[in-house]
């Protein structure tokens, strides 16, 4: 294996994972992007929504105190079940002449009408012949108030009733623009966008005929079907057969700033924009906008039964005077004993009116969700999985699994908030960029890892103890390979007149005597930490502060010396006169090369330099001084303050010019706690 191999591919391999992950999510964008729009959003809205949501429709309001995010001037007038009980205004649908006393009664005495507008959340799209003689009654009153807003319906599906054409050509003529003033996502509209903005509506349902001209404007309703029927968006504007329509309340917020719908600039796809007021509103690419629920169904707004309006003997009149004084009134149905008119939202099952006064409310608030575009969503991908490969290449498998952990539930938490803010930044495909990011570099460290703990084994087994090859085996990112220049302390040992006692023994005599030294101290530099660099014949190199990093690798190489010493006059115990041995040790401390050395069939982990060639020459250097264990200069001042030594000489070491102080290594001294510090490598081990 060539040196480097791993640490030289690792980065660039989990680089490569992210890139490729990022454009294989940014190929599903879309798709993961419309699971964000649907249920990751609305999770995130019952998050921060105290309180669970009503799973069933109910039947008043129940709002206990006033929601700071909801406009006070927001009323609701409900058509409840209060109201129709059989003796107060009667069965669904109420009868016209009962609506004329509850309007006149937003009327004052001077003939002013009191409240600000009246959204009429009831499309009287036709009558009955009860109803015909009180249809233009009623519509006198309207007109006399001048600001309900009233409905029509753009259905899906074409009925079987006969709706006038001139009530529909009020409608076109009065409150629709023609498609071609739009924009579609920033250019103007061709028949590719007309086929994409063309969604299925079959017809316009208008009002009856007799309510035309006493409006104060007409607008729809409806809502575009989503595949599982919850309501998260608002269409403020619709296409129908090549012109422009509005929602009902966004004509109301219009007339409510002041603002002809014939003066605001409508790009499908990205905004509303109102330049007088300086107002954008994010729109989809078919005219919604996401409804920001502020509260659970039926605790959001205050509201009161139409009944209360339509019987004199319920409220004071100057009290209702006072109670509707500016304020903005919704009238729809609150009850399930009438039209169906509730709807699944990520906030519980709310009624159309409460509906489309939290649109309102919206729109009143400028509070719109921003959406980042496809762009930017792409750089956050790419930025993320960017980032955390390049992280998680530097950490262990476990802290890999944590950091993973941490950064998703960081995400999560921010995803969080910013909605809160209501800014949208793409959650699902960074959470699926990141999980598969670290699937893919989990699954290449599967396939590297026996890779590199056989290489890893292969390498230093036979140089460091277990210990040290085990701490390796669970970081392998200490490993340097390649060559590094760092301060070692290097150790030479070697037998002295061993080529003549090699004369005159068998050679089966010779290699048992070795074999059983070289095991004696072998054992002692693994137990001080030592690496074992090689066997050259009778001579043992060793080395420390590599592969793992020893602050005292000075200390631990005199140790090992002096150990090397006392096993050796153990061994001597045991063997014959003849046999005995005697041995001189050199050490040296200085700055060295260290990496794997060699040809590309054969590599060994070693160390070179004038570091080492000066312990070596100090070893052999113990034959004229008449010693066994001789120091440098440069070892001396690490271990002055543990060690029991006698200045020797100056000599000039081959190949040198300056002289360098050695020292004869003679023992401990008494205060140096030896147990204490092995123990500490054992810890950090």
């Amino acid at each position: 294996m060539k040196p480097g191999k791993f640490k030289g591919n690792k980065f660039v391999v989990m680089l490569l994972i992210a890139i490729c992950v990022s454009l294989f999510v940014t190929i599903f964008y879309n798709l993961l992007i419309n699971l964000d729009r649907t249920s990751i959003y609305d999770l995130f809205t019952r998050m921060k929504i105290p309180g669970a949501a009503p799973k069933v429709p109910k039947e008043q309001i129940e709002i206990t105190s006033q929601n700071p995010e909801a406009l006070d001037s927001i009323e609701l007038v409900t058509i409840d079940g209060r109201a129709l009980s059989p003796e107060k205004m009667g069965e669904w649908p109420i009868p016209r002449k009962k609506y004329i006393p509850v309007f006149e009664s937003f009327i004052d005495k001077n003939g002013n009408p009191i409240p600000n507008g009246i959204v009429l959340d009831i499309a009287f799209l036709s009558t009955r012949d009860t109803d015909a003689p009180y249809d233009p009654e009623l519509a006198k009153v309207f007109k006399k108030l001048g600001n309900v807003y009233m409905q029509y319906y753009l259905s899906s599906k074409k009925s079987i009733s006969t709706y006038g054409e001139n009530e529909i050509e009020y409608i076109k003529k009065n409150y629709s623009l023609p498609l071609s003033v739009a924009k579609y996502k920033g250019k103007p509209i061709d028949d590719i966008a007309k086929k994409k903005l063309n969604i299925g509506w079959k017809e316009l349902q208008p009002p009856y005929k007799e309510y035309i001209g006493s409006e104060k404007a007409f607008g729809s309703p409806s809502t575009i079907p989503q595949s599982d029927e919850i309501v998260r968006f608002i269409p403020l504007v619709y296409v129908f057969e090549d012109q422009i329509y509005f929602n009902q309340i966004f004509l109301y917020y219009l007339d409510k700033i002041g603002v002809k719908f014939s003066e605001i600039q409508i790009d499908f796809g990205r905004a509303i924009t109102i330049p007088q007021k300086n107002i954008k509103i994010p729109i989809d690419s078919i005219g919604q906008m996401r409804i920001n629920y502020i509260g659970n169904a039926s605790n959001i707004f205050h509201g009161t039964s139409i009944y209360d309006l339509y019987d004199p003997k319920q409220m004071d009149p100057e009290v209702k005077e006072a109670y509707f004084k500016d304020k903005d009134i919704f009238i729809g149905i609150y009850t399930t004993g009438a039209a169906r008119d509730v709807y699944p939202t990520p906030a519980g099952l709310m009624y159309g009116v409460e509906y489309l006064a939290l649109a309102f409310n919206q729109l009143m608030r400028s509070s719109f969700y921003y959406e980042l575009p496809f762009i930017y969503g792409f750089l956050i991908i790419l930025i993320l999985t960017l980032s955390f490969s390049i992280i998680v290449s530097k950490l262990s498998t476990v802290k890999t699994y944590i950091f993973s952990a941490l950064m998703i539930v960081a995400y999560v938490f921010v995803s969080f908030i910013l909605f809160k803010s209501e800014i949208l930044i793409p959650f699902t495909s960074v959470l699926l960029s990141i999980i598969l990011t670290f699937a893919g570099i989990l699954a290449y460290r599967i396939l590297t890892e026996e890779k590199e703990k056989k290489f890893i084994r292969s390498t230093f087994s036979n140089f460091v103890s277990k210990v040290i090859v085990d701490e390796l085996l669970k970081h392998p990112e200490m490993i340097k390979l390649g060559g590094e220049r760092k301060e070692i302390s290097v150790l030479f040992s070697d037998i002295r007149d061993f080529t003549s006692l090699s004369e005159k023994y068998q050679p089966e005599e010779i290699v048992n005597i070795l074999n059983n030294y070289l095991s004696r101290m072998t054992a002692t530099i693994f137990k001080y930490e030592g690496t074992l660099d090689k066997y050259v014949g009778d001579e043992i190199m060793a080395f420390w502060n590599a592969p793992l990093p020893q602050e005292d690798h000075a200390i631990l190489s005199c140790l090992t010396a002096l150990e090397m010493m006392n096993e050796l006059g153990e061994f001597n115990k045991e063997m014959p006169p003849e046999y005995r041995l005697n041995i001189g040790i050199g050490i040296n401390t200085g700055d060295a090369i260290v990496g794997n050395m060699g040809s590309t069939s054969r590599m060994d982990y070693t160390l070179i330099g004038d570091t080492v060639n000066t312990g070596a020459r100090l070893e052999g250097t113990n034959k004229i001084y008449v010693t066994n264990i001789i120091i440098s200069e440069f070892t001396y001042q690490k271990v002055k303050d543990y060690f029991i030594c006698r200045l020797l000489d100056k000599i000039r070491v081959k190949g040198k010019s300056i002289p360098v102080s050695i020292y004869e290594l003679l023992d401990v001294k008494e205060d140096f706690d030896v147990d204490s510090l092995l123990k500490k490598y054992k810890k950090v081990l």
